[in-house]
This record gives structure tokens, C-alpha cells and sequence, in this order.
């Protein structure tokens, strides 16, 4: 099992939930436990980044603030 750091995955979170739904993204690799950062708004996150990282099963994308309430809940 990879660790990851508390404050890495908190503001990762923070980035994803502070912005337009979609527009900041980040996933955690389950391999190394590093944190991938993507935004629509800025170049300032263009990192090398993995061609499958959305689509894969190798990261875990993390949800929204708003996407962590709505979609968990069943009607």
C-alpha cells in the first residue's frame, strides 16, 4: 500500500472544490502516491502527465466538494 500525505490530499482537494466543476482536476496514483494536477485555467500545473490519467485504473480522481455530496446520495 502507497502512502499519502494528509496535507497533499487536502489541498489537493481544496484545488479540485474551489473552482468551476471540472476545471481543476487531480488524481492520486496508486503506484506512488503522487498527486497529478490539471487545470483548464492555468499552465502553471503542465506537468508530464500519464495520456490515460482520467480513464485509468492506476489513479483515483478526487471529487468535488459538491460531487462528493450529490453523487452519493441515492434518491
Amino acid at each position: 500500500m502507497v502512502a499519502v500525505r494528509y496535507d497533499d490530499l487536502s489541498l489537493a482537494f481544496d484545488f479540485v472544490s474551489y473552482a468551476v466543476t471540472t476545471e481543476h482536476n487531480a488524481y492520486v496514483s496508486f503506484d506512488t502516491g503522487k498527486i497529478c494536477w490539471t487545470s483548464d485555467s492555468s499552465d502553471a500545473f503542465d506537468e508530464e502527465l500519464p495520456d490515460d490519467l482520467a480513464s485509468s485504473d492506476r489513479h483515483l480522481a478526487i471529487r468535488t466538494r459538491t460531487n462528493s455530496i450529490s453523487e452519493d446520495v441515492s434518491p
